[in-house]
């Protein structure tokens, strides 16, 4: 049921799909010292735009939020002040012409399914689209296999041709390839 939701046309909506990436590392090295010291984790969030079935999905489609794990930790505020921002600067346009918005997730409770994101909807719903309806569809847990997974499986065959990555700006270059880029 999940999968024909996910691939359903529907012309009077927005569907957004969205997930966290697996953790990127920096420095990211060959030297097996470097890999036995404390690395830092860069954290990237990506949200995918769909436009129906069998669509492939251009880089404007795709943003990839991202932050260094000093800068804030992985969890549901994150998720939510990302998706906020991608919900009001990058599909505010297409919100005002649709009917419905989609939003489809994996079941991860530390991100996805809690009360903050869900207070971020109900909010940025009332106050900015009180005329749009919105459905949020949850996948089993460990049975989702979202666009933008495909988008993060991309990046991860391209960090792994390369040794070494020592800057964020090397793996912002490999991320702006797939899509565009919100530090």
């Amino acid at each position: 049921m999940f999968y024909y939701l996910l691939g359903k046309v529907d012309h009077d909506a927005v569907t957004v799909r969205f997930d966290m990436m697996q953790n990127l590392i920096l420095p990211r090295t060959p030297i097996g010292q470097a890999y036995y010291s404390r690395q830092l984790y860069m954290h990237v969030f990506g949200v995918v735009i769909h436009h129906g079935k069998g669509s492939k999905h251009a880089v404007d489609d795709v943003h990839l939020y991202t932050w260094m794990e000093y800068e804030n930790r992985k969890g549901s505020n994150m998720t939510a002040s990302a998706l906020d921002h991608c919900l009001h600067q990058q599909l505010s346009g297409a919100l005002h012409r649709a009917q419905r918005l989609r939003l489809f997730s994996d079941s991860c409770f530390g991100q996805n399914k809690n009360i903050n994101l869900l207070s971020m909807l109900f909010s940025f719903m009332k106050e900015a689209f009180p005329r749009i309806s919105a459905e949020y569809v949850f996948s089993i847990r460990g049975h989702s296999f979202l666009p933008v997974d495909r988008v993060f499986g991309r990046i991860e065959q391209q960090v792994q041709k390369k040794d070494t990555i020592l800057m964020p700006e090397e793996y912002y270059a490999i991320l702006r390839s797939h899509g565009n880029v919100h530090v």
